[in-house]
C-alpha cells in the first residue's frame, strides 16, 4: 500500500518537473494520466521544437527524445512505450491512439544524405521527412522505423524489423519481410 502511494507520487512529481523544465516544448493535456519512469531524457535543440501528449501516456525505463530543426512530434492518447525507446526528429511524426511499443524501438524521421561520394557524408546533411502511424497499431521489439514511413490503422510490426517503405491499414509486416493481411 505504500508502494503504491510513493509510486503514484513519485509519477505526479515527474510530470510537474516535465512541465516546468520543458514547459516551452512539451504539451500535456491536463486530464490525461502521464507516466513515465525514470530515466527519461528530453533534448530540444530550440524553443520550436514542439512534443504533444495528446492524451493518457506510459513510458517505462530509458524513454528518449530528441528533436531539432523546428520538429513537432504529436502522440495520440493511451499510447504506451517499453523500455529503451526513443524519438529522434528534425521534422514530423505522429502516432495515432492506442498504439503499443515493445522494446528497443527506434524512431527517425530523417538519414543522412551520401549521394555524393566526394564529400564525407558527415558534411552532406539530412533528409529530413515525416513519419506517420495510424491508430490501434503494435510495434514489436527492436523495430526501426525510417523517414517517410506512413503505417496505417491496426498494423502489426514484428520483432527486429526495419520499417522503410508504407504499410496499409491492417497489415502484419514479419521478420522476414512479409506483409500480411490481418483477417
Amino acid at each position: 500500500m505504500i508502494c503504491r502511494i510513493l509510486n503514484k507520487i513519485s509519477r505526479i512529481l515527474r510530470r510537474i518537473t516535465i512541465n516546468l523544465l520543458y514547459r516551452k516544448n512539451i504539451e500535456i493535456h491536463k486530464k490525461s494520466l502521464f507516466d513515465i519512469q525514470r530515466d527519461y531524457d528530453f533534448f530540444f535543440e530550440d524553443k520550436n521544437c514542439k512534443l504533444v501528449f495528446n492524451g493518457n501516456f506510459s513510458a517505462r525505463k530509458n524513454f528518449y527524445v530528441n528533436l531539432c530543426n523546428k520538429a513537432k512530434v504529436n502522440i495520440g492518447e493511451n499510447c504506451f512505450f517499453n523500455n529503451l525507446c526513443s524519438i529522434n526528429g528534425r521534422k514530423k511524426i505522429i502516432i495515432g491512439k492506442n498504439c503499443l511499443f515493445g522494446e528497443n524501438v527506434k524512431l527517425y524521421d530523417h538519414n543522412h544524405n551520401y549521394e555524393d561520394a566526394e564529400i564525407c557524408i558527415v558534411d552532406q546533411g539530412f533528409k529530413d521527412g515525416e513519419i506517420i502511424i495510424g491508430n490501434n497499431c503494435w510495434v514489436g521489439s527492436n523495430v526501426v522505423i525510417l523517414n517517410n514511413v506512413h503505417i496505417g490503422d491496426n498494423c502489426i510490426i514484428g520483432a527486429g524489423c526495419v520499417v522503410y517503405k508504407d504499410l496499409e491499414s491492417g497489415s502484419i509486416l514479419l521478420s522476414n519481410g512479409v506483409i500480411k493481411k490481418r483477417c
